[in-house]
């Protein structure tokens, strides 16, 4: 193969839990402003710009985490993942080696109750952007300090053939991808 390195990058769909997180974000500041407001109306109208103030500083600093777009990437053989914050900032979440991957096969019912057992795995890390899209896989590895963790990701046909690539009897091919 040779390009073996891939970016794929996926926008975190707007699910009702997201949904709920952003309402919580605003409204929580909101609502504890008016709550002071109500207790101390007796002090001055300074009161009601200084917790404005706050309560936009507190909105914007806690809504771009409900923006999230998740970025998978594979260099020379390590498969990363990253999450981007609000198209500003991008923080790198893991980094495994496909080659000390033990499984990786799409996210479907066969796989998942032979590989995905809670007893055996200690970590998941679920990164996929909704449950309605079918392009989604799975991979499980050591950790050194965790022990037996999973990554749930989504993905395309040219990072799954670099897995194959690099790990060829631990990575199952579907036939068809959802783009």
């Amino acid at each position: 193969m040779d390009n073996n390195n891939t970016e794929f990058t996926v926008k975190r769909k707007t699910d009702a839990e997201l949904f709920f997180k952003k309402l919580i974000v605003i409204l929580t500041p909101l609502f504890l402003s008016v709550v002071i407001l109500i207790i101390f109306s007796a002090i001055a109208a300074w009161l009601f710009i200084v917790l404005f103030t706050l309560d936009i500083i507190c909105i914007w600093f806690f809504l771009r985490y409900t923006n999230l777009e998740y970025e998978y990437v594979i260099i020379s053989g390590d498969f990363s993942v990253a999450v981007i914050y609000d198209n500003k900032s991008r923080k790198d979440i893991v980094s495994v080696k496909i080659s000390d991957m033990s499984f990786v096969a799409p996210y479907e019912e066969q796989y998942i109750k032979q590989h995905l057992n809670p007893n055996v795995i200690k970590k998941t890390y679920d990164y996929h952007t909704d449950a309605e899209r079918k392009d989604f896989y799975f991979c499980t590895y050591e950790d050194k300090t965790l022990g037996k963790s999973a990554i749930i990701f989504n993905t395309n046909k040219k990072m799954i053939q670099i897995m194959k690539f690099y790990n060829s009897s631990a990575v199952v091919v579907k036939d068809s991808f959802e783009l």
